[in-house]
């Protein structure tokens, strides 16, 4: 260091460790979600320089799939097929899967004002809603809902994708009919 002008002078010296290359990737814990479907998510492959960019862009994606609550990239030496240059590792993906089938159920408590008769409508009942969040294993939420009330039922169905070009594609059809209305549709005479 010269005191003059306040500089330090510093030099590094770097040395080259091995390259990483994968051997194979393994996936560990995907039950029900289709193989291909986890493949797909996947961006580690053999023969390619072993990477943390890669293992965090393929738990992004196994992540983005909605099955999985947990996914995890570790790699694995192969003490066998590597060289003072080469560490030969085998990617191990290992994931959980979120609670497939979902169950709620409640009561229902509503009110409703009907300002043409000058009304407040209170009422009381009981709600459903079971839906498999994993169907067919491709990550397709199925599901089915129904609400009862003294004057009203309802039926909901669920259909969700997983996202096609990051966008998330979603249908919810709802079916609210209430007694009225029903008994109009069976030809019943309405008050």
């Amino acid at each position: 260091m010269a005191e003059r002008d306040g500089r330090v002078d510093l030099s590094f010296t770097v040395t080259e460790g091995p390259l990483y290359v994968v051997r194979g990737v393994r996936v560990d814990g995907a039950h029900s979600t289709s193989d291909s479907m986890v493949d797909r998510a996947v961006t580690i492959t053999s023969g390619e320089a072993a990477g943390q960019s890669e293992a965090a862009e393929t738990e992004r994606r196994l992540y983005g799939l909605g099955t999985f609550r947990a996914a995890r990239v570790r790699f694995e030496p192969v003490p066998s097929m590597s060289s003072k240059e080469t560490v030969a590792v085998d990617a191990v993906v290992e994931v959980q899967e979120a609670r497939r089938y979902l169950l709620r159920y409640g009561i229902a408590l509503s009110s409703e004002y009907e300002a043409a008769l000058d009304e407040d409508l209170r009422s009381v009942g009981v709600a459903a809603d079971l839906r498999d969040r994993n169907f067919l294993g491709r990550g397709v939420a199925l599901g089915l809902g129904a609400r009862v009330e003294p004057d009203m039922a309802s039926v909901r169905g669920l259909l969700s994708m997983p996202r096609l070009a990051s966008l998330p594609p979603s249908n919810e059809p709802l079916t609210h009919i209430p007694h009225r209305e029903r008994d109009k549709l069976r030809g019943h005479p309405v008050l």
